[in-house]
C-alpha cells in the first residue's frame, strides 16, 4: 500500500523499506527444516491465536491478501504460512529477521531459537532510537455527529518513552480517505470493493490537534498494561505491515479491527467472531482482559461550550463581544460561575480554531478572561460515566415486533449488525444521533410466509441543540429499499432522501425540525422526486424511558402522504429495550393505523 507521507521526520526512518536492509543467504547451521517443522506441529503452533494475529486472520480467512505480507499465497492456510517462514527462517535467517521481525521474534521465543539478527537490521535500529517505545495506550477519539464515516468513532495508537531527557509521543492509525459528499460512492467502495487502506506513524500533538481542535471531538485515552517483551513484538508486527497492501472496508478491516489485531499480541484479548468490530469494542475488549490500567479524557472545546455554558444571560452579546474585543472591565465576569468562565474561555479557543478569531483578538480576549488570583483557570470536571466508551451499551441489535392492524396482524423481526439509534439508548450526550447500517426487517404473517419489509442500507440522524454560539445544524439521511411511507400501498422502491433542520432543548426536551429532498426508483423502473419535513420532539425520562412524538410530511407523488408516529420505550435492564409505537399514515385517500409492542437485545 500506499503510505501516508506526513511532515515527520520519523516517517522515512519507519516507512523505508526493510527489504532493503543487507540479508545473508547463508543457512543458520544446525537448523533442520523438518526438526522445527515436527517441533511446531506438537506444540501446534499453527493453531496459536497470536499467530493469527500475527497474519491479520480472521474465523480463518486471512484479511491481508498480499504475497509481500503472506509467503503462501494464494494458497494460504495458517500451518503452511508457518512452514513456509520456518523455511525462510532456516534458509536465510537476515532476511527473516528484517522482512518479518515479530513472527521471528516469537518463533524464536516458541521454538527456542537462536538471535536470528533482528538487531543487524539498520531501519529497525533507527525507529528504536527516534519512536521511543516505553508505554502503549489506545486512544479513542469520539463519535462524530457531522461526517458518516466517523459515526462510530476512531481508535488509534499512542507510543511514548524518554529520548535525551524528553517526552516523545507518536501515534499509529490505520484509516483511509473518507472525505465525500458522494456518499452512495463511499459505501460501495467501503463495503464491497474496499478502499486503499492508509497507515501512518505521526506525532500525537499532531493527531491530538486533528481531533480535539480541527473536528471538536473528544478523546479517551487509555493506558495499556505491557510488558517490554510485548512491546517489542507488536512494534516489530508495525515493520512487517509497512510494505503491504491494506485495503481497507468499513465492517470487516478498520481502524478497530487492525488495532485488536495488533493488541491481541499481547495474549490476553481472546479471538472473537464478531461480525463487525468496532472501535468501542477494542476499549471493552482490553477492559474485559484487565489490560487497562489508567484513563484519562481530554474535552473538546465546542463540548465545554455546550456544556458549562448553562445559566449565561445573553449569550449573543457574549459572542458579540468575543468576536470584537473589549477592555477587560467591559466583561461580567463577577456574575459568573467558575464553570461558566470556563465556558466562555473556551468558545474563545473554538472562535480561533474556526478562523473567526486572529490571533491578537484571541490575546486580548485571553487576557480579559483570566481567571480571579485566588480561582483555578478551569474547574475540575465531573463527567458522566456513561459517556465512557468502556460503559456505553453494545452495537448490534435484535428486535422482534409484534404488530396489528386493519389488514392483519405480523410479526416484524430486525437485524442490525452495528447502529446506535435514537429510541433504543438513554446514553448521555450532547446531541441525539443515530446510525444504521445493512438493516434488514423482514415479516412474517399468519400463514408463516416471510416478505422483506425494508433494507436500510445507510441511515443517519444528527440532531443537534441550536446553540447560540455554536451554530450547528441538524441534519438527517437515509438510504433504504421499501415503502418510503410505511403505507402497505405506497410503491416499494430503493429510496434516498437527505434534509436539513434545526432542534431546540429544553432541560429532557428536544424539538427538531428538518426538511429536504429525496429520490425513489421504484421496482418497475420509474423515479420519483419527493420533498420531506420532519417535526417532533423527544423526550428522555431520566435513565429509564424514552419518549417520541413525530409528524412527517411526504411531498410528490406518487408518495405523498401524512404520517404520525408516537413511540415510547423503556430500559428495564442492561442490554434489553421494550418499546411500543403507534402509526397512522394517510396516503391515496386511505389511513393505515398500526400499533406494536417490540422487544430489543442489544449486545
Amino acid at each position: 500500500m500506499l503510505f501516508s507521507l506526513l511532515k515527520s521526520g520519523l516517517m522515512a526512518a519507519f516507512f523505508l523499506g526493510i527489504s532493503a536492509s543487507p540479508a545473508r543467504a547463508e543457512p543458520l547451521p544446525g537448523l533442520e527444516i523438518s526438526a522445527l517443522r515436527a517441533q511446531a506441529r506438537d506444540l501446534d503452533l499453527a493453531l496459536e491465536p497470536v499467530w493469527h494475529n500475527l497474519l491479520h486472520v480472521q474465523q480463518g480467512v486471512p484479511q491481508i491478501a498480499d504475497p509481500q505480507f503472506l509467503l503462501s499465497w494464494p494458497a494460504f492456510s495458517a500451518e503452511a504460512e508457518l512452514h513456509a517462514t520456518l523455511e525462510l527462517v532456516v534458509s536465510a535467517p537476515q532476511t527473516a529477521a528484517c522482512r518479518f521481525p515479530a513472527r521471528t521474534l516469537w518463533l524464536q521465543t516458541r521454538l527456542n531459537l537462536p538471535d536470528l539478527g533482528t538487531s543487524q537490521c539498520p531501519e529497525i535500529r533507527e525507529f528504536i532510537d527516534k519512536a521511543p517505545f516505553d508505554r502503549l495506550e489506545l486512544v479513542f477519539a469520539d463519535e462524530s455527529v457531522t461526517q458518516p464515516a466517523s459515526v462510530l468513532g476512531h481508535s488509534f495508537l499512542n507510543i511514548s518513552g524518554t529520548r535525551d531527557g524528553q517526552e516523545i509521543e507518536h501515534a499509529i492509525s490505520f484509516y483511509t480517505h473518507a472525505e465525500t459528499i458522494n456518499l452512495p460512492k463511499l459505501l460501495w467502495e467501503s463495503l464491497i470493493t474496499g478502499k486503499e487502506g492508509l497507515f501512518a506513524l505521526t506525532p500525537y500533538a499532531q493527531e491530538e490537534k486533528k481531533y480535539l481542535e480541527d473536528e471538536q471531538r473528544n478523546l479517551w485515552r487509555y493506558e495499556v498494561r505491557t510488558t517490554p517483551a510485548e512491546r517489542a513484538l507488536i512494534r516489530n508486527h508495525l515493520f512487517e505491515l509497512k510494505n503491504s497492501r491494506l485495503t481497507y472496508f468499513f465492517h470487516r478491516y478498520n481502524c478497530a479491527t487492525v488495532l485488536r489485531n495488533i493488541l491481541a499480541l499481547t495474549g490476553d484479548v481472546p479471538p472473537t467472531d464478531r461480525w463487525w468490530v468496532t472501535p468501542k469494542d477494542v476499549v471493552k475488549d482490553l477492559q474485559a482482559a484487565h489490560r487497562i490500567d489508567t484513563a484519562q479524557v481530554s474535552l473538546a472545546d465546542s463540548w465545554l461550550a455546550t456544556h458549562l455554558s448553562t445559566g449565561i444571560p445573553d449569550m449573543a452579546a457574549i459572542r458579540q463581544r468575543l468576536l470584537h474585543p473589549p477592555t477587560p472591565d467591559d466583561w461580567p465576569r463577577a456574575n459568573w460561575s467558575r464553570e461558566q468562565l470556563a465556558a466562555v474561555r473556551a468558545y474563545n479557543r473554538w472562535l480561533q480554531h474556526q478562523g473567526a478569531l486572529d490571533d491578537t483578538a484571541y490575546a486580548a480576549n485571553l487576557k480579559a478572561l483570566a481567571p480571579a488570583p485566588d480561582a483555578h483557570a478551569e474547574p475540575p470536571l465531573q463527567i458522566n460515566q456513561r459517556s465512557d466508551p468502556r460503559q456505553t451499551p453494545g452495537q448490534t441489535h435484535l428486535r422482534a415486533e409484534w404488530s396489528g392492524s386493519a389488514t392483519g396482524n405480523q410479526l416484524r423481526l430486525q437485524w442490525i449488525p452495528v447502529s446506535h439509534t435514537l429510541m433504543q439508548s438513554h446514553s448521555p450526550a450532547s446531541a441525539e444521533t443515530e446510525m444504521v447500517l445493512l438493516s434488514p426487517t423482514v415479516s412474517v404473517d399468519k400463514n408463516q410466509r416471510l416478505r422483506l419489509e425494508e433494507f436500510q442500507i445507510f441511515s443517519m440522524k444528527s440532531l443537534i441543540p441550536w446553540h447560540p454560539w455554536l451554530r450547528s445544524w441538524s441534519t438527517q439521511t437515509q438510504i433504504s429499499y421499501g415503502a418510503m411511507t410505511g403505507h402497505p400501498l405506497d410503491p416499494r422502491s430503493l429510496y434516498a432522501t437527505l434534509a436539513l433542520g434545526a432542534m431546540s432543548r429544553h432541560g429532557s426536551v428536544d424539538i427538531f425540525a428538518v426538511t429536504g429532498p429525496g429520490l425513489g426508483v421504484q421496482t418497475n423502473g420509474q423515479t420519483h422526486a419527493v420533498w420531506r419535513a420532519d417535526v417532533g420532539l423527544l423526550w428522555r425520562h431520566g435513565a429509564v424511558a424514552k419518549s417520541r412524538l413525530t409528524w412527517t410530511r411526504w411531498e410528490g407523488e406518487p408518495h405523498s402522504a401524512n404520517k404520525l408516529e408516537a413511540e415510547q420505550s423503556w430500559f428495564w435492564r442492561p442490554g434489553w429495550v421494550t418499546s411500543w409505537k403507534f402509526s397512522d399514515v394517510a396516503q391515496l385517500a386511505s389511513h393505515h393505523r398500526s400499533m406494536g409492542l417490540s422487544l430489543t437485545h442489544t449486545f
